[in-house]
């Protein structure tokens, strides 16, 4: 796809994690045929918790497009060949719903916040992020209330109050009790949970609780050392773990994170996907090691190309 383009900004800056998750929600929710999923619902609306300079949410809302350009296209063809109306009826009204995607990126930090409008402005402004696809909303997600979506938005609320068919979270990893702080604030906060800092697990499964309707999926990424925490707190809110995937920076690694999807209300039952190794890593006659990047992880980033822009 053409290139996304990302302002990295000033403070904490995007690592490849958010790459890599954006991917597998894309995945998953039928944007990239790289295993069996269920087509995007029709005009789905999305929720991006702690959005930073919005690269999961423009990731998201870009592939969304280049998703329903391609089913419109394949669409129209498949019309011209076809001599059935209803049948062509069908194909059209497919054509204008596939890949309907809004997504709302929530930022608490007003820095982070300005990079996140500027970077929708790139992307519009380059014809790869469909206008209004994603909205900013400067807020964090314990302040969040439906009356801070700006007017105009496409969203509507069930007749739970709920919001969401998705959401997405690349959380702050290490909790404030366990790590160095950073002097800079604004990384502090998108690295470190607890009082005074960025949001936590329960902060997190709360706000779906809330917002994301009844089987709407969450995906989040999450250093697979505290997978078990990760795991308790969805369930106390009552989402379930669906499908697990663990990430390897080489085939003698153990796990750094793993990529989680979560259903609302869903019944127990848990798939653990192929790891996502990074490097294969050989030993050669003199024992020296030799490594090189996998192909599932240069796929990744074929399918998703982000230019840097500079400040």
């Amino acid at each position: 796809m053409a290139g996304i383009q990302i302002n990295q900004g000033e403070g904490y800056r995007y690592n490849e994690d958010s790459i890599l998750l954006s991917h597998f929600a894309a995945t998953a929710m039928g944007f990239l045929p790289k295993r069996d999923a269920t087509l995007p619902r029709p005009q789905a609306t999305m929720v991006d918790m702690g959005a930073g300079g919005g690269v999961i949410a423009i990731i998201l809302g870009c592939v969304a497009r280049e998703f329903a350009n391609t089913a419109n296209t394949a669409n129209t063809a498949n019309t011209a060949n076809t001599a059935n109306t209803a049948n062509t009826a069908n194909t059209a009204n497919t054509a204008n719903t596939s890949g309907g995607l809004h997504i709302h990126a929530i930022e608490l930090q007003q820095g982070l916040y300005n990079t996140l409008t500027e970077n929708i402005r790139l992307n519009m402004a380059t014809g790869t992020l469909r206008h209004g696809s994603v909205v900013p909303i400067l807020s964090g997600v314990g302040e969040f209330s439906p009356a801070k979506i700006p007017n105009g938005t496409n969203t509507s609320v069930d007749a739970n109050g709920c919001l969401y068919d998705y959401a997405v979270c690349n959380p702050p990893y290490y909790p404030a009790s366990r790590g160095r702080i950073p002097a800079n604030t604004t990384k502090a906060i998108a690295c470190f949970s607890g009082e005074g800092f960025g949001m936590g697990l329960s902060d997190i499964f709360r706000f779906g609780k809330k917002y994301v309707r009844h089987n709407g999926i969450l995906f989040m990424s999450y250093p697979s050392v505290y997978l078990h925490d990760a795991l308790s707190v969805a369930r106390k809110y009552g989402f379930e773990v669906k499908n697990i995937r663990f990430v390897h920076e080489n085939t003698m690694s153990v796990a750094g994170i793993v990529l989680m999807e979560f259903v609302k209300g869903g019944v127990t039952g848990l798939s653990v996907m192929p790891p996502l190794i990074k490097m294969t890593t050989t030993l050669d006659s003199q024992t020296t090691v030799d490594s090189q990047t996998t192909q599932d992880f240069r796929q990744i980033y074929t399918d998703i190309f982000i230019e840097s822009v500079p400040l």
